[in-house]
């Protein structure tokens, strides 16, 4: 098979975008890439190449089109915004060109400069993040030219230093902040590596009931790059601001025993996204553990992999000369672990159901999760027996 110049192209075009692609999921950068149609007309001519490619930023972004030229691969690529139409107005410049070009200062982009279609297959990666730079830079010189800037004074640097991952959006009410609810993506993967083995060992032991597809239980908000918005209100500089910490629709689970950090006027900023970020992940945590346990060493039908806040474990006890098949199901509330979770006995032929009083088996909030498995399924057993009636 003879590779023409055009297929060579193509080829060095889809690495580009590979390698955006994987660079993406292991940073959590969000942002999507993909190879448009042949293009018969426009701005672009028939012999181009069009990447469009959407770059996320504090829960909105922008989709680009990135111009190859056919006929010279080498030249640096053309960056055309896309413009959004009614209805869409997130994945674009809900006014058109003119408001893209105003924002970002294309001919800074040192990525277009060292571009090398051939060469470097992460040129298109560095683009990608390059814009997403120029857009913060742009909020920042905003944000030192509105009312804010003397109340927001004290974390100027430290917002100037976290060019990665704190993206903020500037208007007249306030300022919106975003960030990675785990800050550290190779940790997120080694959790996510952890949960998976202890569910596999689940599977393997002689009570496992667990499915595991893949990874087993993941540690599905820190690798999705799920991130919180935190917004000052309009401050008079005379008392603290109105400090909110707020959840993306798909993360809504994560609220549940999260408690917001307090905010002063002493508060420094840097300290407070890691309070926060704790006070999110601490009590889904605790969550996890404890459905882990359970899961390795008893029989679990199903479990909510995704907040951890719930499981049904299949029980077979023996009770003097009698059988008992019940399923249990375990709830787990915001208030764990200060208050242990809610027991309820199901026998699955009769549709009958028993609520355990949590009153009446001993639990304390200090115990590790080894105990409170132990402490949890030792009260269900006792209790069937009571229950057999």
């Amino acid at each position: 098979m003879v590779r023409t110049k055009g297929n060579v192209v193509l080829s060095a075009v889809r690495d580009q975008i590979d390698c955006l692609k994987r660079s993406s999921r292991q940073n959590a950068w969000g942002i999507q890439a993909s190879l448009q149609e042949p293009v018969t007309g426009g701005f672009a001519q028939s012999e181009d190449i069009v990447v469009s490619v959407f770059i996320p930023y504090c829960e909105s972004g922008a989709e680009w089109e990135v111009v190859i030229d056919g006929d010279a691969p080498e030249r640096s690529p053309d960056l055309v915004p896309f413009p959004s139409t009614e209805g869409d107005v997130n994945r674009g410049f809900t006014q058109g060109m003119h408001e893209a070009y105003n924002t970002y200062r294309l001919a800074s982009l040192d990525s277009l400069k060292k571009w090398d279609l051939f060469r470097r297959p992460s040129s298109l990666a560095a683009l990608a993040l390059d814009i997403k730079q120029l857009r913060r830079k742009h909020e920042i010189q905003k944000l030192e030219n509105s009312p804010l800037a003397s109340a927001m004074s004290f974390h100027l640097d430290y917002l100037r230093d976290r060019q990665e991952d704190v993206e903020l959006l500037v208007s007249r009410a306030g300022v919106r902040l975003a960030f990675p609810l785990w800050p550290d993506p190779t940790t997120a993967a080694a959790t996510a590596s952890t949960a998976a083995q202890a569910g596999a060992e689940a599977v393997e032991g002689e009570g496992g009931g667990v499915d595991v597809e893949g990874e087993g239980p993941m540690f599905v908000y820190g690798r999705a790059g799920v991130r919180l918005r935190m917004e000052w209100t309009q401050v008079d500089g005379k008392r603290p601001p109105d400090v909110r910490v707020l959840f993306p629709q798909e993360a809504q689970g994560l609220t549940m025993g999260f408690r917001q950090p307090p905010w002063t006027s002493e508060t420094k900023l840097g300290d407070y996204l890691s309070e926060a970020q704790a006070a999110v992940v601490k009590p889904w945590s605790e969550r996890k553990n404890l459905v882990a346990m359970l899961a390795k060493r008893y029989n679990v039908l199903e479990y909510d992999a995704r907040d951890f806040t719930m499981l049904h474990l299949f029980m077979k006890v023996k009770v003097d000369n009698l059988i008992f098949l019940r399923i249990l199901r375990v709830d787990i509330g915001p208030d764990f672990p200060n208050c242990p979770p809610q027991l309820t006995l199901c026998d699955s032929l009769s549709e009958k159901s028993w609520s355990l009083d949590r009153r009446d088996y001993r639990y304390s909030p200090r115990w590790d999760t080894a105990r409170m498995a132990t402490a949890l399924y030792t009260h269900a057993v006792d209790s069937l027996s009571k229950l057999r009636d």
